[in-house]
């Protein structure tokens, strides 16, 4: 402490500036990665010692002063704002739990629209930093017992995963009819302390002080209560999953008290304190919630009873804003009707008391729109899309004529909407037509893959990553944008339009320069991948009936002539495919040897070893008839062992080998051909 103090501003703001940052989250990421796994392996020890490490690494610190200063919060009861780089240094390397004694928080009351109010705490500056050090100690064990059904604050997973996870549940035959809606009354007010102290694994003697720091409120002070945890506090997300953890189980353990037979029977799916749950029969349904009503009371919470329904499916329902509707035996999703009295009310109070400038008003509108198009693209919200599109028109065309009242409509229109080829009149800046709102009738909608519920965001890195880059690829956002417009929609290699429940990739145009924009070309995921190279035929051109046999021979000879881009593990495939032993062992250094260096995450996770697709090291002895029989981490090597599930022969049927057939087939055809010959390396 002394030497910080004695340091300069200049000194520390040096030190600051020059931070290396990426160091920093790799060594807090591996410590939070070995704490995974003490918890799964149930290692007490461990556990608390690693927890210890990651609260006191000078990295982790810096990084809870950096993502605390990244925040546009307000500062606490003590009005300290951290705004230079010395100020954010020296309070990096002051954050310690020796003597800590949490202040009081500032409490903001917000009134909400429907007349309730809404309690806000927010913690100093210093006491939010410390609740983000201890959260990068906790959310690592949060993560490692938390139920899989859970959606609600956890890395990788949303609102999106929760809908994709109810279309499935009420999919398929015997689909249970009788459905519970519920919610936890005034959850994080009412938590219990007790509970808390007794139940979080984390330092209790932190923890408590976290808790019972009580607030101040127009200059008086009051004191802690024994019930709740703050809204505005960083921890209080980890420790409100938490608390709800568990609950699956506790229904489970009341409806089949004998073990389970019907998974689906109290199948229960949760985002923070709503709940979603399946039931057989009425009385399954009430069980359930005396379950959940035993449940929630050991910690301080009850249901809430406004909120709380036994609904039959057949009736259709609401939650988290989508309405679900069985029609036929499918079920079915859009924006609730209440979602869009929201939207609506939202967009009105946005638009019309507006005074600032039109490309201000285009700006903030087009957030607001792309929001709300994000959240229910997945969803049948097509005429919910071009409703409100209706609505933004007729507000726009009400603000303006508000402005001059006495300027005749048609002026008034000429002056603010720019008119586009077909007729269509658009909100935009008459000298840059190109800035204007969006329309959400427009917008592709897409079918949403959720999260795989049994991976964890600490230890299958390459899964989130991957995931987070393939969404922004589906749902045509940013960068990915621009290319989609310039294709129309429709794939590079078949030219046809890339529909919204059909996977879809990137590809570059020149596989000799780099992945930008520019360089960039949407496909179907079916139509194969860079890794083959396409005839020169164009399909997208072919008008009239061809020989399937000359296609097929031009492809093979093409194919011939003209090699792929090398990849990475082109050697490795080569090397599989001269093998014939039965069982045979590699180690990495003799994988690295073949194909040069591994990356990290080779010497880390198992699942770089098992994961399939294109350009995975997997495809190298998958495609030639091998597998995984052992592979040995410690070690550092892997057993392989041929399969005898490939190479069986193939009958092609005789109208396909002789006369002539539609483009379109042969176009499909020929597309399946190639996309073949990728997967399996045939």
């Amino acid at each position: 402490m002394k030497l910080i103090e004695a340091m300069s501003d200049e000194l520390l703001a040096r030190v600051w500036d020059t931070y290396d940052w990426e160091e920093a989250e790799q060594s807090l990421l591996e410590l939070q990665q070995q704490l995974t796994k003490a918890v799964f392996r149930c290692d007490e020890e461990a556990r608390v010692s690693l927890q210890k490490s990651i609260v006191r690494l000078d990295g982790a610190k810096m990084l809870a002063v950096r993502h605390v200063c990244a925040t546009t919060s307000g500062p606490g009861v003590d009005g300290v704002r951290w705004t230079t780089s010395a100020d954010k240094m020296r309070a990096a390397q002051t954050l310690t739990s020796k003597d800590y004694r949490a202040m009081p928080m500032r409490m903001n009351i917000i009134r909400q629209k429907n007349g309730k109010e809404r309690h806000i705490n927010v913690p100093t500056k210093y006491d939010r930093a410390m609740q983000v050090l201890y959260a990068f100690s906790l959310d690592p064990v949060a993560e490692a017992v938390g139920e899989r059904k859970s959606f609600a604050f956890r890395k990788g997973r949303s609102a999106m995963d929760a809908h994709a996870k109810i279309m499935e549940a009420l999919s398929g035959s015997n689909i249970p009819e009788y459905l519970i809606l519920t919610d936890v009354k005034a959850c994080y007010g009412s938590i219990s302390h007790d509970w808390l102290l007794k139940n979080i694994p984390m330092d209790t003697r932190i923890l408590r002080e976290f808790l019972k720091s009580g607030h101040v409120f127009m200059g008086e002070l009051f004191p802690p209560d024994e019930f709740g945890i703050s809204l505005g506090a960083n921890l209080s997300p980890i420790l409100g999953n938490m608390v709800l953890d568990k609950m699956q189980s506790a229904i489970y353990a009341r409806l089949h008290p004998n073990g389970i037979e019907d998974y689906t029977n109290g199948n229960l799916i949760r985002f923070a304190d709503d709940v979603f749950i399946t039931a057989r029969t009425d009385n399954d349904a009430k069980t359930i919630l005396l379950a959940l009503s035993s449940f929630l009371s050991e910690r301080g919470l009850t249901l809430s009873a406004d909120k709380t329904k036994i609904i039959m499916l057949r009736d259709g329902f609401d939650f988290l804003s989508r309405h679900y509707e069985l029609r036929g035996n499918t079920i079915t999703a859009r924006p609730s009707d209440a979602a869009i009295t929201k939207a609506e009310n939202e967009l009105r109070e946005l638009i019309l008391p507006f005074r600032g400038s039109q490309k201000s008003l285009i700006e903030k509108l087009n957030q607001k729109l792309n929001g709300w198009a994000s959240y229910h693209k997945a969803t049948d919200a097509t005429d919910a899309f071009r409703h409100i599109d209706v609505v933004v028109k007729t507000l726009l065309l009400q603000l303006c004529e508000s402005k001059h009242y006495q300027m005749p409509r048609k002026k008034i229109i000429d002056k603010y909407f720019y008119r586009e080829s077909n007729g269509e009149y658009i909100y935009a800046l008459k000298s840059k037509p190109d800035v204007r709102v969006i329309r959400l009738g427009k917008t592709i909608l897409t079918q949403y893959r959720p999260v795989k519920t049994n991976i964890n965001p600490y230890l299958d890195i390459e899964y989130i990553d991957d995931r987070i880059n393939q969404r922004s690829i589906e749902n045509v956002v940013g960068k990915y944008k621009t290319v989609w417009m310039r294709q129309n929609g429709k794939c590079h290699y078949c030219g046809r339009s890339i529909l919204s429940d059909q996977q879809k990739s990137i590809v570059p145009l020149d596989a000799s320069k780099e992945l930008l924009p520019k360089n960039m070309a949407y496909i179907h995921k079916i139509c194969s991948s860079s890794e083959v190279i396409l005839s020169e035929i164009n399909i997208a051109d072919i008008n009239s009936p061809v020989e399937i046999r000359n296609v097929l021979e031009k492809i093979n000879g093409e194919t011939k002539r003209r090699r792929r881009k090398t990849l990475k593990f082109d050697p490795l495939n080569e090397y599989f495919r001269q093998r014939t032993e039965p069982v045979f062992t590699l180690t990495f250094s003799q994988i690295c040897e073949i194909v040069g260096d591994l990356c990290s995450s080779a010497y880390k996770y198992k699942d770089y070893w098992y994961r399939a697709g294109f350009d995975r090291i997997s495809e190298t002895w998958l495609s030639n008839g091998y597998k995984i029989r052992k592979l040995h981490m410690d070690k550092k090597k892997v057993v392989f062992e041929r399969t005898t599930e490939l190479l069986v022969p193939i009958n092609i049927p005789e109208v396909f080998l002789r006369g002539k057939m539609p483009a379109d087939a042969v176009a499909e055809l020929e597309n399946f051909f190639l996309y073949v010959r990728k997967k399996y390396g045939v």
